[in-house]
């Protein structure tokens, strides 16, 4: 409710100062002019914040999808070297062991 009425305030600032700087275009400006400029380019970079918001959560919401894949690749490799384990083909599961390890470490450095 609150973020509503202050981007409302804003966009009726930015209407009104765009209102005044077109019927006021060939004249100096003045002090004023400046100001209006000011809480123009002030209300643009409030925007642009709220955007930077939005991607920060999106990134934030991946970031949260790819620690699962990662929790379900390790229960995965602890599953699979339990099962190589338990088989007797102990050398087997060593280099698989070693790959999936390697796989891990590239992986994450390269995600």
């Amino acid at each position: 409710m609150e973020k509503e009425e202050s981007e409302r305030a804003h966009d009726e600032i930015e209407k009104l100062v765009t209102a005044d700087l077109i019927s006021d275009w060939k004249e100096p400006s003045t002090r004023g002019d400046l100001r209006n400029f000011a809480i123009r380019m002030d209300s643009q970079f409030g925007k642009l914040e709220r955007r930077f918001d939005k991607i920060d959560a999106r990134f934030d919401k991946m970031d949260a999808r790819f620690d699962k894949m990662d929790a379900r690749f390790d229960t995965f490799k602890a599953e699979i070297v339990t099962l190589i384990n338990s088989s007797g083909l102990k050398y087997a599961g060593i280099m698989i062991t070693a790959n999936i390890a390697m796989f891990a470490i590239f992986g994450k450095n390269y995600s």
